[in-house]
């Protein structure tokens, strides 16, 4: 299959992105790729990140980004004055646009058509690239997003640009033919907003970690290091750890014994001593500034633990972080101190343990019981940690066959009806079916038709999806440590007119402080238990029952049944 690929972000840039789409290129099988990236002369680079990026892309196509002084100047203006539509709309990186037009043009010439363009956002300049380009020529189109495009907490939008930046949204996921996302929280979160006919062409594309690292180095014998790794920015902050630790060092100090917390990648000038770090003993938290990528990794795997710190959320999070998944990759035990959300569910699902950034006390709680394991692994010198099966999901290797079952699925379809894409001929529109492979893409989906595939979870109330009439939540299983309840309800309506509730799945444990919500799977039944942690359920479309779907009762995540 020929794959033309629009990543701004590429190595060596030093970006999380950069490190992802190389990674997921270079495991692509039967693949012949031509990227087209680009080339910031003052982006941070490092050339230890994935420094076979270009082994298996055929043709690499570098567009120069030039920013001219007087742009950095106004640039700056800009931003201290807090101007609309400047850099913002949708982002820095706009002017790269047209050379990258012109640059795939020429490439289209001499090479044809390919079978499928994909796109990954951020920056989300590259969705508008895409979206000329399907416009244009009618190629079948998946649009990846890392990160949301609006209402993104770690990047507020002045209110002229939200609406410019969500009507721009609005043309890339209606006009795409798959939309992927890091968890299915970030799929529901943004596609909320658009009909079910844009819902259903959601899939979950997580980060992925490098299989191939070896990390088996020792730790440090003289010390409990655990480290973050990774900027402190917007509500991301080291507070909460610090006055975690102050609470422990008031009711027990000989728990924090030896301990030494290292925190690698900096964060803005003052940020630490703001956050209370002189308020705690010289030696417990040492801070150092940027790493290279493959000195962080060694940090990781050489640390005795790990710490996830994201901001504190009223609704929750949204984001899988990669930061976290190359965490996963190095087998060392996790605490998050993050609200909660698909990161923490995965740190639960793996063995780890997890506290509210807005919660002192848990964390003090959490971190002192993070210390005692690790001191009680160190003993044992088990050097391996994390459900395996967990693990196996964020391998590079797994996610881009995922990734290729999506891409063959894709292009197995016409491109999708686009609302005002007119130059895209009439024979070439019509609806995509959804893709489901879960928040781990743990559900290897099969090419099926849409009436047996599972629509998006928590959509807003239409003329489809009735929440305002919804019946109450209801307990249809119970387990004995675990409830099964029917909680989110849609109405729908049949081939014969006959109109049908179908409900969503909620697992509640016994002792948890949230319930494990079953993404994207509506249906009629009472599920089946396979097993301690297995149920199985059909799902439903349109009032008649489809495929079935085994579900990790710790995750939430569905598989279907072959």
């Amino acid at each position: 299959m020929k794959l033309l690929v629009v990543s701004f972000c590429f190595p060596p840039e030093a970006s999380p992105r950069a490190i992802q789409v190389a990674r997921l290129l270079r495991h692509l099988d039967g693949f012949e790729t031509t990227l087209v990236h680009g080339r910031d002369g003052r982006a941070r680079v490092d050339p230890t990140i994935e420094p076979r990026a270009a082994e298996r892309v055929s043709t690499l196509i570098e567009v120069p980004f030039a920013r001219p002084r007087w742009r950095r100047y106004v640039s700056a203006a800009a931003e201290r004055l807090d101007l609309p539509f400047w850099n913002r709309s949708p982002d820095p990186f706009a002017s790269w646009r047209r050379p990258a037009l012109r640059a795939i043009g020429e490439w289209w010439r001499t090479h044809g058509p390919p079978d499928l363009l994909v796109t990954f956002g951020n920056p989300m300049t590259d969705h508008l690239i895409g979206r000329d380009v399907a416009r244009r020529f009618g190629v079948p189109w998946l649009a990846h997003f890392s990160d949301p495009w609006v209402d993104n907490p770690y990047h507020p939008q002045h209110p002229v640009d939200r609406a410019v930046n969500l009507r721009l949204e609005g043309s890339v996921v209606r006009e795409a033919d798959r939309l992927a996302f890091p968890s299915a929280e970030m799929a529901e979160s943004i596609l909320r907003r658009y009909p079910a006919s844009v819902q259903e062409k959601a899939l979950v594309l997580p980060a992925a970690y490098d299989a191939s690292f070896d990390g088996s180095a020792e730790p440090d014998p003289d010390a409990i290091v655990i480290r973050h790794i990774g900027e402190f920015y917007g509500p991301r902050s080291p507070r909460p750890l610090f006055e975690a630790l102050g609470t422990v060092l008031r009711l027990d100090p000989d728990i924090l014994r030896g301990v030494r917390i290292e925190l690698i990648g900096g964060a803005m000038p003052g940020a630490f001593e703001k956050a209370g770090i002189g308020d705690l003993p010289e030696g417990l938290v040492v801070t150092a500034p940027h790493v290279a990528h493959a000195r962080s990794l060694e940090l990781m795997s050489t640390a005795d633990g790990l710490l996830l710190i994201d901001g504190p959320s009223d609704r929750g999070s949204i984001f899988l972080p990669s930061k976290l998944i190359e965490y996963v990759g190095v087998e060392r035990p996790i605490m998050g101190i993050a609200p909660g959300g698909p990161a923490t569910d995965l740190i639960a699902a793996l063995g780890g343990r997890s506290a509210d950034p807005s919660e002192p006390s848990q964390i003090a709680r959490e971190l002192a019981a993070f210390v005692g394991f690790l001191r009680q692994r160190r003993a044992s010198g088990d050097r391996h940690w994390g459900d395996p099966r967990v693990r196996g999901r964020f391998a590079a290797p797994e996610v881009a066959r995922v990734f290729g079952e999506a891409a063959a699925l894709t292009v197995g379809r016409p491109p999708a009806q686009a609302e005002g894409a007119a130059s895209i001929p009439a024979r070439l529109r019509r609806g995509v079916a959804m893709l489901a492979l879960g928040t781990a893409a743990a559900c290897q989906a099969e090419t099926r038709g849409a009436d047996s595939l599972p629509a998006a979870a928590d959509a807003p109330a239409s003329s489809e999806i009735a929440q305002a009439n919804a019946p109450p939540e209801s307990l249809v299983l119970d387990l004995g440590g675990a409830t099964v309840w029917h909680t989110l309800s849609r109405e729908a309506t049949s081939a014969d007119g006959h109109r049908c509730l179908e409900r969503t799945l909620e697992i509640r444990h016994a002792g948890a402080s949230r319930p494990v919500r079953v993404p994207l799977l509506y249906t009629r039944d009472t599920p089946e238990p396979i097993d301690d942690s297995t149920l199985e359920a059909r799902v439903y479309r349109d009032c008649a029952p489809g495929d079935r779907y085994r579900i990790d009762m710790r995750t939430g995540q569905p598989t279907p049944v072959r």
